[in-house]
This record gives C-alpha cells, structure tokens and sequence, in this order.
C-alpha cells in the first residue's frame, strides 16, 4: 500500500498536467484620505484586482475570504495601510505578498467657455494621485512602493456642449485610472517581479522558453537573452555569477502554459539552447 501511495504522488508530481503553486497575494482595502474622491478609491482597488488576475503570475486571494479574516480580527475594513497589519493578517491567510494602496488626491473642475465659433465647451480639469506598495509578507520587507499621478495634459477634457465625451466626474476620472493601470501600473508590475525563463528549443530563427499562460506570458512581450558565468572573485574566494545579455527575443505566440514561441530581434548567433531569458523593459 505505502509503495502505490508513493506511486501515485511520485505521478503528480512529474505529470505535465500538474501546474505549479503560485504565490499567494492579497489585495487590502484601498485607504481613502482625500475629501470627496468621487468613488474613485473603489475603482482602483478593482483594476488592482483585475491586473493581477490577468497576469496570471499569482493565486488572488478572494475579497471576501480577506474580509472575513479582517472582521475576525477585529480590524478597519476602510482600508489599511500599516504594513504591521498587513503581515499579521496574510500570515493567517497564508498570503506572500500583500498590496496596499491610498488614494491619496482626486480632484475634478470644469468651467463652461466659448470658442472662436461661439461654441459652447467644458474645459475640464482632472487630477489623481495613489500611493501603492507591495510588502512581502514573510519577510515584512516593502519590496514596491510608489506614487503614481494621472493628469489629462492640457486640462482640456471633454468635448462641445452635448458632443464627444462625457462630463461627468466618475465616468471621467474612471478613464483616467484605468489607462493609468493599463499604461503604467502593469509594467511596474512585471518590474517588481521579474519574468525569468530559459530557452528550451532553437533553431536558428525560433526561440522557446519554458515560460507561457501561466506566468503571464503575452505576445509582444520582449526578453532579455542572459549567458550567465560563475567565477570566483580573487579577494573573497566567494563564487559570484555574472551575466551577459547576448541577445534578445520577442514572443509572437502563447498558446501553453509553460511554453511561449519567440522571433530573434538581436544576437542570433549568440543565442542557443539552456540561456536565461529575462523580461525586458
């Protein structure tokens, strides 16, 4: 019986079907300080939410199991932002990493003027600023920690009275912090957690990489191509790696979960079989 049983979980472990445990991350209430911020706070805690899901690097703990340990211990559901907290609770729920986030400003104005025309216009101006970081709970380490601000350039946003865009606030400053997130917030991401693979098949003008669906991958991505050496350094006599970018590669299909398919944009003769490949700015 204890030789089938090994039998068995010897099988799940080397099956292909079997993905990898992923980190574990949790997304805090977002803290709301600025006066009136026209629901935007919410907003930005969804689009967090929905970022990492669709990066697919991470297993998201659900709101309500969060809420549900939060209301056990007794602690603010409005939002958090002591990095104390933030540990103690992703220890009890077994979270990794912990996102917490404070809408620090939200402002919006619009003033009725008349162009060269005699055309009525709103001339709006938007303003909104969040405050975001990533504390690695194991180790009670602030590993991200950022300020991001989205500002219409020009202050002009919006359209003729009754055409082109909406004037209403939310609608507004909602497209503001989903392009924020889209432009700007999912590249610090993949930053803060780096996207490393190794070249498992080339010939010449393909490259593929042990790295697709579940990590994330899409296409268009770029990746570093990394030749990575020991040495010993002469003083320490302590083996260090030192790594040389030799090329780089762009993803044009993903159709695995640990397998993505990428065009050589530089070193095709440098490149082979067994090199790091690391996500590229």
């Amino acid at each position: 019986m204890r030789r089938l049983i090994a039998f068995f979980i010897l099988s799940a472990i080397l099956s292909p079907n079997v993905c990898l445990a992923k980190d574990k991350i949790a997304v805090f209430p977002f803290k709301r300080t600025a006066y009136n911020d026209y629901r935007m706070t919410d907003v930005a805690e969804t689009e967090m939410v929905s970022l990492l899901v669709n990066q697919k690097r991470f297993d998201v703990v659900e709101r309500a199991q969060l809420e549900a340990i939060m209301k056990e211990q007794t602690l603010n559901l409005t939002g958090i932002i002591d990095v104390s907290q933030a540990v103690e609770i992703g220890k009890i729920s077994g979270v990794k990493f912990a996102v917490l986030g404070n809408v620090s400003n939200v402002n919006y104005s619009k003033v009725q003027k008349t162009n060269d025309q005699g055309e009525l216009y709103w001339e709006i101006d938007a303003l909104f600023v969040m405050d975001l970081r990533i504390v690695n709970v194991q180790t009670a380490s602030v590993i991200f920690s950022e300020t991001f601000t989205s500002k219409p350039g020009g202050g002009l946003f919006g359209g003729l009275m009754g055409v082109g865009l909406s004037t209403d606030p939310e609608t507004q400053l909602s497209s503001m912090v989903k392009k924020l997130y889209e432009k700007e917030i999912s590249k610090k991401m993949l930053g803060a957690f780096p996207m490393e693979g190794t070249i498992i098949s080339y010939d010449g003008n393909q490259a593929i990489i042990d790295i697709g669906l579940g990590e994330g991958v899409t296409k268009g991505m770029k990746f570093d191509v990394i030749m990575q050496q020991q040495k010993e350094n002469p003083k320490t006599q302590k083996v260090i790696t030192i790594e040389y970018k030799v090329g780089k590669i762009e993803v044009v299909d993903v159709s695995g979960e640990e397998s993505a398919i990428c065009k050589v944009k530089d070193g095709k003769d440098q490149i082979r079989e067994g090199l790091v490949v690391k996500f590229s700015k």
